[in-house]
């Protein structure tokens, strides 16, 4: 895959109780660069991507309501949310896309769009679609993950 990086950011401490690591997400560290990204390569049918799993739900991982209507999702529903460049200034909200992966294939809608960096944890890479449960457990994703 094409090196797309926009540049670098440093670590910080968070303060006491502010590293969400829901989903076995992890926390920057103190002082070290972190490599970010404000372009994803093109969205084509052939696209590969990295599913994450993320919780659309009041109180989750995520950092608040859905940038497409303004709401939380259950993780029982087939959401997902888009790197920026996937997300297309909001065209895709509430569009449906197929994701396949492990001989499985899911339509999910997407909702929301996946910032570079948020809640201390560490920065996206440029092709991630971050899903919800329901995506995850559809298309095989491990339990432990």
């Amino acid at each position: 895959m094409q090196d797309l990086a926009s540049g670098k950011i440093i670590g910080k401490n968070p303060p006491p109780g502010q590293c969400n690591i829901e989903n076995v997400s992890n926390c920057c560290k103190d002082g070290k660069f972190y490599v970010t990204y404000k372009c994803s390569p093109p969205m084509l049918s052939s696209t590969k991507a990295m599913l994450t799993l993320n919780n659309f739900e009041a109180g989750g991982d995520g950092i608040g309501l859905s940038e497409c209507n303004n709401q939380y999702h259950s993780n029982d529903y087939l959401v997902v949310a888009l790197l920026t460049r996937w997300f297309n200034y909001g065209k895709r909200c509430l569009k449906y896309i197929n994701i396949h992966s492990n001989g499985k294939s899911v339509r999910a809608k997407v909702v929301d769009e996946c910032d570079s960096n948020y809640e201390y944890q560490l920065p996206y890479f440029n092709n991630i679609v971050d899903s919800s449960k329901a995506v995850w457990k559809a298309l095989g994703g491990p339990k432990s993950d």
